[in-house]
């Protein structure tokens, strides 16, 4: 199942602030942790009118405001007043609610969020935190597997959902694959997509990529190339490479502006790089020698 693109725009717009990190969240949300506890006011001392379990869905109707945050295992977020399926209304803490909007195959649903945040360093200004992700396989309101993943973000990075694909774009043996990115959407500053696996029985992380580019003048953009890639992500002519192959690619771009040497005006300098990744049994792992090049 691919999602439209109007969810990645609500998760952005519905970002909320945790340790100068947002994370985004659709207007119809899913329970991340298990019997979350809904209470009647905005406060961990509120009453819990009821609770619910991992998976259930709830429509956000508003979040509190920055000055009635709540924190846990360092993440600061706020409250979000939900409508359950039964028209039960609460208050929700943000950090026990899923990015991913209600995606399943097969049986089994996904949920993912950031479950901590720690300062590495005291100035906000080129700060750094060190986060712990995590996405969970729910089958029947129980997790049946779960992976992590450890990355260290600037402040004020944004993470958020971006997109899934039911039959993880043909590759072989595997049922889903998500994709999500974490990073601050600016020029000079990296942003990273996360993608995840799942083959019917356990999720795998792939290496996460990088991308980044400083006012037109460098860029340097990594892309995995997939059995069946989607359309709407262009790339340079490969087809006829990839057709023969049924693993993942990485792509490589590069790219530099020069001035020329009587100084008279800028030309391009490109370089594209496609890697065959490698499949061992602890995962997925870049490799060292190129496939081959395109040079434009």
């Amino acid at each position: 199942m691919k999602t439209s693109a109007l969810i990645f725009l609500c998760a952005w717009c519905a970002g909320v602030h945790a340790q100068n990190l947002h994370v985004g969240f659709s207007d119809m949300a899913v329970v991340f942790g298990d019997r979350v506890n809904v209470r009647k006011e905005p406060s961990a001392q509120a009453q819990v009118t009821h609770q619910l379990t991992m998976g259930d869905e709830v429509e956000v109707l508003n979040m509190s405001d920055s000055e009635n945050y709540h924190t846990v295992n360092g993440l600061s977020l706020p409250w979000m007043q939900v409508k359950t399926a039964q028209g039960q209304t609460g208050y929700i803490w943000a950090g026990a609610l899923s990015m991913m909007p209600s995606i399943s195959t097969d049986g089994t649903s996904f949920v993912a969020q950031v479950v901590q945040a720690k300062q590495l360093t005291a100035n906000e200004e080129d700060g750094r935190l060190d986060i712990v992700f995590e996405m969970r396989a729910i089958q029947k309101n129980k997790m049946v597997y779960s992976d992590t993943m450890h990355l260290s973000v600037s402040y004020g990075a944004y993470f958020s959902y971006e997109d899934s694909f039911e039959g993880a774009l043909g590759l072989p043996g595997e049922k889903m694959l998500s994709v999500f990115r974490v990073g601050y959407p600016a020029c000079g500053y990296d942003q990273q997509n996360l993608y995840m696996l799942w083959d019917g029985r356990k999720l795998t992380k792939l290496p996460l990529l990088t991308f980044f580019g400083d006012s037109g003048m460098i860029s340097y953009d990594e892309q995995y190339l997939f059995p069946q890639h989607p359309e709407e992500y262009p790339l340079p002519d490969v087809s006829s490479f990839l057709e023969t192959n049924e693993g993942i690619y990485l792509m490589i771009t590069h790219m530099e502006m020069e001035v020329f040497e009587d100084g008279s005006g800028l030309k391009e300098r490109k370089e594209t790089t496609c890697l065959k990744m490698i499949k061992t049994d602890s995962g997925w792992a870049k490799p060292d020698v190129p496939a081959f090049e395109i040079r434009d």
